[in-house]
């Protein structure tokens, strides 16, 4: 529709269903919630994309081919073209090393799963009844 850029503010997004909704900061749509789906974000990587409620992103603004919303938004970035938060997130977790105390330690064998990495407690001597 247009090649200008919107300023938004992530309203809501659900990483698992991939879309959520972008809220309008200036102009005449401001304070129109437009739907954003996970292939319209631009990203760093070909790996997983998602958008963090909150954030401030940019976008071109398109009129929608379903019923449901008038509009989407397409080519979404980080504001000035910026990296969107899950590309910093994944720079960040990269290249910052993990504290000792935050690495997992080797698991006995035959433990394996969730919460296997939980401590138990030891079992309790046996209990020799009065005689």
């Amino acid at each position: 529709m247009s090649s200008e850029r919107i300023t938004g503010r992530v309203k809501w997004f659900n990483s698992k269903s991939g879309f959520g909704f972008i809220t309008v900061c200036d102009g005449s749509h401001k304070d129109k919630d437009i739907f954003a789906h996970f292939s319209s974000l631009r990203g760093e990587s070909s790996q997983y994309k998602y958008l963090v409620q909150g954030e401030y992103v940019e976008f071109a603004l398109g009129k929608s081919e379903s019923e449901q919303h008038e509009y989407v938004a397409l080519d979404v970035s980080g504001v000035k073209d910026g990296l969107l938060m899950c590309d910093t997130h994944r720079i960040n977790a990269s290249s910052t090393p993990r504290p000792v105390s935050a690495q997992r330690t080797p698991q006995a064998p035959g433990r394996s799963g969730p919460g296997s990495d939980v401590r138990r407690r030891p079992p309790r001597p046996a209990v020799s009844s009065p005689r």
